[in-house]
């Protein structure tokens, strides 16, 4: 999972474009002039000397900017970028309504249009709003608004129905109702939502919670104060505390059957839960979304949903879910005519047929995408395709050919500005020298992604790189670095919800077991062990099992050991896994033997030496020399 390195001038992104983007109520998204055009909304000026209410200038020019969200043809500038030119002109009273520095500030900010305004705070509130075309400089209207302080909640809309009007997008009678609803009933609750906003912005993460959880307390229906508790959660990277506050969402949304913001919240909880790989709950939240865009016919929507399941099932190696939601996906491209999802969808497949080992399948999907990409002239998605054929030649050990593939790859890569995608392209090209046992030249390659990765924050993709760079280091028994990037996996996946510590913790205690420092193993085992039971995992069961049992045998702790052997008959029997099915009864078998029990001993050994008849196992006369000797102490 990529989580954000968030300063004190991205904090308004969240805002703008998570809190007000996802969550919005009744107004839909609507067209009504030809033009998309970039509006730079300005903090409200107070102009009265009652400076404790400044706090209502960034709250109008949020309230606009929630309302301007709805709308595609116009598209707010980022508050990050305002806030940052003001405090930068003049830090003590981030509000302006001089024209002459309106015009100049949004010609920096690349906007077409500007809104900006003050008020004045006697008996009521009179409210001054400019609209202003950035290029000449020109005035397009002056509204005027007045009324009662400590309900602004109620009529605030009004505001927003002028300048559409002026702009010639004057709603639908249903659109102005939802403009003209109030987001809060509660001036307090207004208030600490504005607040908490403020502190978002300025990076005071501490105070942002503590208004914004006043906020809810007030008003628990409040849902634009929940999503911005949310976000001010992930700054914190507390995402234990997210997904709660998303069911509220739903139950909040669907009371009044929004079900674009339904889809918006179903789209937040299935990354939280995928990127903390709880697969099971993202999938159930993707068929809720599945279901939800099957009921209203939307294709677009159907198609991505399609390959969100399939990317979740290809994960989980679960290749035949995988590609029958994949094919879904090709039937809508088709229809829909888009070549770049097409395209995607391809290397989708792609990779399910390579990860199934059949590579000329593999193959036949990722050059269908080069066709696409060629056709459309994508770099980026010829890169990413060059790059998966050049993988799937290298697992093929045809290394000369795979090898002109990656580096083809890496030459469009340099020229595209996105590091990720290049630190993409050097990983594959360090996995093709790690197949040839080239480590030297792998090692160099895992570098250079690494930086990239870790300038980028993507921790889902540095833990692959530490790992990768980690074995390297075990299978040159560099012991000392292996621990070092193995304890990093760890660190990263904490971050990512702690959900996948396991192979970390199993790789950190085998590194203690081959130093014989047993204590140390023991406690990277049991951690092993615990995680795979919290997180749902099974995949690594038996192995962690197999190391405790070796541990506590060295350890004379018998009874201990047995349990641990004894828990892996059934999971071996099941996945028929004979070679680790006849090694287990063979332990089992040798305890025994050790505590004198020689019966049972014998019992378990014959079993071992039956399965290595079955298998040609090169250790059955020793087997067989064992099972003679004990048998000698059962007859004595």
């Amino acid at each position: 999972m990529k989580i954000p390195n968030i300063t004190k001038h991205c904090f308004a992104d969240l805002l703008l474009i998570l809190t007000i983007a996802f969550f919005s109520l009744a107004v839909y998204k609507n067209v009504y002039a030809q033009d998309i055009r970039q509006i730079a909304i300005f903090p409200y000026e107070n102009i009265s000397d009652k400076t404790e209410l400044d706090w209502l200038g960034e709250g109008l020019a949020l309230f606009l900017v929630n309302k301007f969200d709805n709308y595609t043809n116009f598209i707010p500038i980022e508050r990050s970028q305002i806030q940052f030119l003001i405090y930068n002109k003049q830090a003590d009273k981030p509000a302006i309504s001089d024209p002459k520095e309106v015009q100049r500030l949004g010609k920096l900010l690349g906007a077409q249009l500007a809104i900006f305004g003050n008020y004045d705070i006697k008996e009521n509130i009179s409210i001054n709003t400019w609209l202003m075309e950035i290029t000449s400089g020109d005035i397009w209207e002056e509204i005027n608004n007045t009324g009662a302080l400590d309900s602004i909640m109620n009529w605030q809309g009004q505001i927003m129905l002028d300048l559409l009007n002026k702009m010639q997008a004057t709603p639908k009678a249903n659109h102005a109702k939802a403009i003209m609803a109030p987001e809060t009933e509660s001036f307090a609750a207004y208030k600490d939502y504005c607040l908490s906003s403020i502190n978002l912005i300025n990076g005071s993460l501490s105070q942002a919670e503590k208004y914004c959880r006043q906020a809810i307390n007030t008003d628990v229906n409040y849902i634009y104060a929940i999503g911005l508790l949310v976000h001010i959660y992930e700054a914190q990277e507390q995402w234990e505390k997210i997904p709660l506050l998303y069911r509220q969402y739903e139950t909040l949304l669907d009371k009044n059957w929004d079900w674009r913001g339904l889809v918006k919240i179903y789209d937040k909880i299935i990354t939280i839960y995928t990127n903390s790989e709880q697969l099971d709950l993202a999938l159930y939240y993707c068929r809720k979304k599945m279901l939800l865009l099957e009921s209203v016919n939307n294709l677009s929507g159907m198609s991505g949903i399609y390959s969100k399941i399939g990317s979740i099932y290809k994960s989980r190696d679960e290749a035949d879910k995988a590609l029958s939601y994949f094919q879904k996906v090709c039937k809508i491209q088709k229809k829909l005519g888009n070549d770049r999802s097409a395209a995607i969808n391809y290397l989708e497949m792609g990779d399910v047929y390579f990860g199934k080992g059949l590579y000329v399948s593999a193959l036949k999907n990722y050059r269908k995408a080069v066709k696409v990409y060629r056709r459309i002239n994508a770099q980026q998605g010829l890169a990413a395709s060059f790059g998966k054929i050049g993988q799937t030649l290298s697992a093929q050990k045809k290394h000369q050919t795979a090898l002109k593939y990656l580096q083809q790859a890496l030459s469009i890569q340099k020229k595209l500005d996105n590091p990720s995608k290049l630190a993409d392209i050097l990983t594959g090209i360090a996995d093709h020298y790690f197949l040839q046992l080239n480590f030297k030249q792998a090692m160099i390659y895992y570098e250079k992604a690494m930086e990239i990765y870790q300038k980028e924050n993507n921790y889902s993709k540095l833990s692959i790189v530490y790992n990768k760079m980690a074995d390297i280091c075990y299978k040159k028994n560099q012991y000392k670095k292996a621990l070092s990037f193995y304890q990093k996996i760890v660190q990263l996946q904490k971050k990512m919800g702690g959900n996948n510590l396991y192979p970390a913790y199993n790789k950190i205690g085998r590194i203690h077991l081959k130093n014989k420092d047993y204590e140390q193993a023991l406690v990277y085992f049991k951690d092993s062990l615990k995680n795979q039971f919290v997180a749902g995992h099974k995949d690594s069961l038996s192995q962690t099992y197999d190391s405790l049992g070796f541990i506590y045998d060295k350890q004379e702790k018998y009874a201990e050991a047995l349990r641990c052997y004894l828990k892996n008959i059934d999971f071996y029997r099941i996945n028929q896994n004979k070679g680790a099915q006849a090694a287990n009864y063979y332990q089992i078998g040798s305890i025994y033997a050790k505590l004198g029990q020689y019966d049972k001993a014998v019992n378990y050994l014959e079993k071992t030496v039956k399965i290595d008849r079955q298998t040609n196992n090169p250790n059955l006369k020793h087997h067989i020399n064992y099972l003679a000797q004990i048998k000698k102490q059962v007859n004595n």
